[in-house]
């Protein structure tokens, strides 16, 4: 896990601002909701509760209280049941948690806030809770020294193994949509996505019926490559 220091990472963080003369994007990397005395929720599994009402994981409970469970063995878990009901989208996802090369595009900086991405439409945050940004994801790198997702250390550290897991999963949908050339910054399919996969839906539903479902959205999963 690459983890920059104070200094270096406020280099980083100045230099967010001149991405776009570089010819990069921000994306939305991911959101979470800080509520007091709450580990941080991410903003996908809020809307997941909130907005449309599914039914939470099966390992939810489990990885909730999997304290130093690696974050590749949860995105594992988070995505088993699609190992039988969507085989091939199950193994293009699992084409990033597989690859040392994708774990190596994360930096995780600590000691800093991120300024908010102006990419997204939010519909609900509680009362006296806040929307913070925990990831910023890079459309294209000018080098491959650069990293594509970076993290916000000290809300990650906050956060269980579930909501982790639930991270990286946006951060792999999100990566799959921004490349689609049509894409519109529809961050809130993204999040819809997340949710759904992110819940007990894929194990509740037949196999043509969420398959059916998964293309009417919009899903798309690109084979990961650097």
């Amino acid at each position: 896990m690459k983890i920059l220091t104070p200094v270096i990472g406020l280099l980083v963080a100045l230099s967010f601002a001149s991405l776009s003369q570089a010819g990069d994007e921000l994306c939305n990397g991911g959101d979470v909701i800080l509520c007091p005395d709450k580990a941080p929720q991410v903003l996908d599994i809020l809307e997941r509760n909130v907005l449309y009402g599914f039914d939470i994981h099966p390992e939810e409970n489990r990885l909730r209280i999997s304290h130093g469970y690696r974050i590749e063995y949860a995105v594992e878990d988070l995505l088993r049941p699609l190992r039988k009901k969507t085989p091939e989208l199950h193994q293009c996802l699992m084409s990033y948690v597989n690859d040392p090369r994708f774990w190596s595009e994360f930096q995780y900086v600590k000691n800093h806030e991120f300024r908010e991405v102006d990419d997204e439409t939010s519909f609900v945050v509680p009362k006296n809770c806040q929307k913070k940004q925990v990831a910023i994801q890079l459309k294209t790198r000018f080098s491959t020294n650069q990293p594509r997702y970076i993290i916000n250390l000290d809300l990650w550290k906050k956060m269980d193994a579930f909501q982790q897991a639930t991270l990286v999963l946006h951060e792999i949908l999100l990566r799959n949509q921004i490349l689609n050339p049509h894409w519109s910054n529809n961050t809130v399919q993204v999040r819809y996505l997340t949710a759904l996969l992110a819940s007990a839906k894929p194990v509740q539903s037949k196999s043509l019926e969420l398959q059916s479902h998964l293309n009417e959205v919009g899903l798309a999963c690109r084979p990961y490559t650097p």
